[in-house]
């Protein structure tokens, strides 16, 4: 474990100085709101199910309120996503639901314009 953590510290940390000027003179003593908008590494999670509702156009009402709350949210967070591609869509279940493999591919285009 010791060298996991060396590991991530030689490899995902920086020592850096940051100096901060508004209108070419120096900010002291003044709170900071210091905000990150990018990094180099890819940072995500599943998409999930309800996107792929929500672009095929099979929500409605509060279902579909919350599924683009999530996704405003997801991209607000995460610059990288996967599609679940086995589940419900893609596997045929007790009730009868037929694989749809080809669902994912709409979301796949959406995540693509949006981000």
């Amino acid at each position: 474990m010791d060298d996991l953590d060396r590991a991530i510290r030689r490899n995902r940390t920086a020592n850096v100085t940051v100096t901060l000027s508004h209108q070419g003179l120096p900010v002291a003593h003044q709170a900071i709101m210091l905000e990150q908008k990018k990094h180099k590494f890819l940072f995500g999670s599943n998409w999930g199910e309800s996107t792929l509702a929500l672009v095929n156009g099979e929500l409605s009402g509060r279902e579909k309120e919350l599924a683009e709350l999530r996704n405003e949210r997801f991209l607000w967070l995460f610059n990288q996503a996967t599609l679940p591609f086995i589940g419900r869509r893609s596997n045929p279940s007790a009730d009868n639901h037929k694989p749809s493999v080809f669902s994912t591919l709409p979301a796949g285009m959406w995540i693509i314009i949006v981000s």
